[in-house]
């Protein structure tokens, strides 16, 4: 499996930086909602400062996780293409913004919502989101208090899907959502679909730029 792969390499890359490295797996529920707010539940339980949700359908070079972590802020993902020949990529941008630009320190380009499939989120993000909403605290299937920050929802008539659910909330609790652009990666189907968001970025013709601008626009 990539996946696997992938992130039986990045040990050896937190190893060389003494960072400890827990790989929690969550295989028994198909809702991935559940899934998402049990592994926090999960790293809310342990000393962890951060934790990376990896699916089972995206991979990376050694040192991507590594990455991700290092970067000082507290939402941070690696984006992956979709699963389709179309060579896009799964983001909202902010759509007030008419021009992308990426922090000049970080490298990192602001954005409004993007998949948690490879998603680094810091531990004093969550217990900021869980503590200022403890109306999303309920029982799970085992009875564990767990707080639901990934649901789907509806907003305005339109659906969320958990992750931009997350994303949706983290933001009107004042934090940014910022996706790292330089990362190689892959998305499996009924292939291994591979995607640079920077590479795409910079590659960009003025018809793309149009059609993005009307996808945004709609």
């Amino acid at each position: 499996c990539e996946t696997a792969t992938a992130l039986n390499v990045e040990l050896y890359h937190a190893y060389e930086r003494n960072w400890a490295y827990q790989v929690q797996f969550y295989q028994q529920n198909p809702i991935i909602s559940y899934a998402r707010n049990y592994l926090v539940r999960k790293f809310l339980e342990s000393d962890y400062t951060d934790m990376i949700f990896v699916d089972s359908d995206v991979a990376f070079p050694g040192g991507t996780l590594c990455k991700l972590a290092d970067y000082p802020v507290d939402i941070v993902g690696a984006a992956y293409p979709y699963r389709n020949d179309t060579g896009e990529f799964p983001i909202r941008y902010i759509e007030e913004r008419t021009e992308l630009w990426a922090d000049p320190n970080t490298g990192l380009i602001e954005v409004a919502g993007l998949p948690a499939g490879c998603l680094r989120i810091t531990r004093a993000c969550i217990e900021k989101l869980c503590s200022s909403h403890p109306e999303l605290l309920y029982a799970d299937m085992e009875g564990n208090q767990t707080y639901s920050l990934f649901e789907f929802t509806r907003e305005s008539g339109q659906f969320f899907g958990e992750d931009w659910a997350f994303c949706n909330l983290a933001r009107k609790e004042g934090f940014k959502i910022w996706v790292s652009p330089e990362l190689d990666m892959t998305h499996t189907g009924t292939k291994i679909y591979k995607g640079n968001l920077g590479f795409k970025l910079k590659n960009r013709t003025p018809m793309d730029e149009l059609l993005s601008f009307v996808e945004r626009n709609k």
